[in-house]
């Protein structure tokens, strides 16, 4: 079954009833990609993969998304990272005078990894650029809710991960969690 016929790979799916708990139905997911024929033909490669591992729940109450990973940011390999410096120096490996090392002032582990998420997928439309600064002079303009903000955030646990391990453990979407791990945060 791996990478057959994409129309094999989307008859398997509608008749078992994957995905069917999804919000957005998931051939969806595929419209306006390049090379969407390989894509679903590698979902199907997936698909027998966790079926044969007999995953059926995570298969019908799973989500398949588009990746739009690369729609409003530049492109950078590996080795261009590398080129440049970014996460670690040419000289011994380490992180000094790295781009990242100058920007990491973040307090959680979420911010971490969206701040190395940003520098790897630098944004390309102008004014969302300037949407961000306009937002990073406005709280750079005040303080005391800087300091406020910094403190609350420290106190968080990172809910990127408790949401992973979540959605691991009861094996339903993110989407149907959020209430209530949204609900213990603010308790």
């Amino acid at each position: 079954m791996p990478f057959s016929d994409p129309s094999d790979v989307m008859e398997l799916i509608k008749s078992k009833g994957y995905f069917k708990r999804s919000p957005v139905s998931w051939n969806h997911a595929f419209d306006g990609a390049s090379h969407s024929n390989l894509a679903i033909s590698a979902l199907g490669g997936l698909v027998d993969h966790l079926s044969r591992l007999m995953q059926d729940d995570i298969l019908k109450n799973g989500d398949v998304l588009p990746c739009q990973v690369y729609k409003s940011c530049l492109r950078m390999d590996g080795q261009t990272l590398v080129n440049l410096d970014i996460f670690n120096n040419n000289a011994d490996g380490g992180t000094s005078g790295t781009l990242y090392k100058y920007l990491d002032n973040c307090l959680t582990c979420s911010g971490k990894r969206l701040l190395r998420s940003w520098i790897c997928h630098p944004l390309k439309d102008v004014e969302a650029i300037n949407d961000r600064l306009n937002v990073l002079d406005d709280l750079a303009a005040k303080p005391e809710f800087m300091l406020f903000i910094a403190q609350c955030l420290r106190k968080l646990p990172d809910l990127d991960r408790l949401l992973g391990r979540a959605k691991a453990s009861v094996q339903s979407p993110v989407s149907f969690l959020l209430p209530s791990v949204g609900n213990r945060v603010l308790k």
